[in-house]
């Protein structure tokens, strides 16, 4: 496919024109989720350009200290986006060919496992990595590798670890580019082929390829990085366990990884959209596509397509209960966390309400 050339995807038309809503507004909606006697906080952020709006209720951790929308959190899938929006740099830049087979991407040593488990390497491309169409299945969703974790919660994992995790889920699920099958070891591969086309750690080289510096996300970092100078880090639970002892090499390989505030999560989303990130729309256009997708797939690159006819909303998930949202025509982004993994569905339909909105004022 040819290299991405300037004009392709229309600049917004109401990117300027845009309300957001009121703090008010934001306060009213966590209230409404039924966060139950003692439970964990919550935050959100809406980001237009330069403009947010935030608000935050609870605690952060069980010592009460004041959650906020400056708390970090673990961005889980989040993540996704912006490994997707890393391995799109490295293309619009001449780097990599999204049609490239990953067999002289990846490791040799992840590439003969791989085989060894009957996936056709020499046929699965990047392309079909972003889009969740190579036919691998999901480490993460492994009853056993849960499993592992509740037993050993500070085990160091390896990226070599979770692909032969993969490979004990048995054969692939579908012939590249014929299917869509969620999958964070895919995103682990991705992971590793922008280490070794770059040559640096994953935190750094995304850092760098998304500009984080130059936009002022000073505090944004990767799980093992140093924490930034600022409010430590929210504790998050699930099934009224404090993950907080879970080491983040269970999910820190490209698939999860980032630590944000969400209000620096809401800004990293909007930066995608407005001009920020990328050096030609038409790289935006190719995310937002994925031309070649496999029919039926909701997937596109590093984001879930959604919305209404007249203009378009992008979405993604973290396990962690957290929800983001995206508008490009606005410039709009929407991210939000509860701290409590059963508040999920709550915060997804909070985020994808206040997108909606967003998309009818457009």
């Amino acid at each position: 496919m040819t290299r991405p050339k300037a004009g392709g995807l229309a600049a917004p038309t109401c990117a300027n024109n845009t309300q957001l809503p009121s703090a008010e507004a934001l306060y009213a909606a966590l209230a409404a989720l039924d966060l139950g006697p003692g439970a964990p906080g919550a935050a959100i952020t809406i980001a237009a350009g330069d403009r947010t709006v935030v608000a935050a209720i609870g605690s952060a951790a069980p010592d009460g200290r004041k959650m906020t929308a400056r708390t970090p959190v673990r961005l889980a899938s989040l993540t996704k986006t912006f490994t997707a929006a890393s391995v799109l740099r490295l293309w619009e830049t001449g780097r990599l060919d999204l049609d490239t087979p990953i067999a002289g991407l990846i490791s040799p040593k992840h590439d003969r496992m791989l085989r060894g488990g009957e996936y056709e390497t020499g046929a699965i491309t990047l392309r079909h990595l972003l889009m969740h169409a190579g036919g691998l299945a999901d480490h993460a969703e492994s009853p056993a590798y849960l499993g592992a974790i509740l037993a050993a919660p500070n085990h160091v994992w390896t990226r070599t670890e979770q692909v032969a995790v993969l490979l004990e889920l048995g054969p692939p699920l579908s012939e590249p580019g014929t299917g869509f099958a969620y999958s964070d070891t895919g995103y682990v591969l991705l992971g590793e082929i922008i280490e070794r086309t770059t040559a640096q750690p994953l935190g750094q080289a995304v850092r760098d390829l998304l500009r984080w510096d130059d936009l002022g996300l000073h505090d944004v970092r990767w799980e093992g990085e140093p924490p930034a100078q600022g409010p430590a880090q929210a504790h998050q639970w699930m099934d009224g366990f404090d993950t907080t002892c879970f080491h983040g090499s269970i999910d820190a390989f490209g698939g999860g990884g980032i630590v944000a505030s969400i209000e620096d999560a809401a800004r990293l989303y909007s930066a995608l959209v407005s001009g920020a990130t990328f050096d030609r729309l038409e790289t935006l256009n190719v995310m937002l596509t994925a031309p070649g997708h496999p029919t039926g797939s909701p997937y596109r690159m590093g984001l879930f397509a959604g919305g209404g006819d007249d203009h378009r909303i992008y979405r993604h998930g973290g396990f962690w209960g957290l929800h983001a949202a995206v508008i490009p025509d606005s410039r709009l982004a929407v991210a939000a966390v509860g701290l409590d993994q059963a508040l999920t569905q709550q915060i997804t339909t909070m985020v994808e309400d206040l997108a909606r909105a967003g998309q009818d004022g457009c």
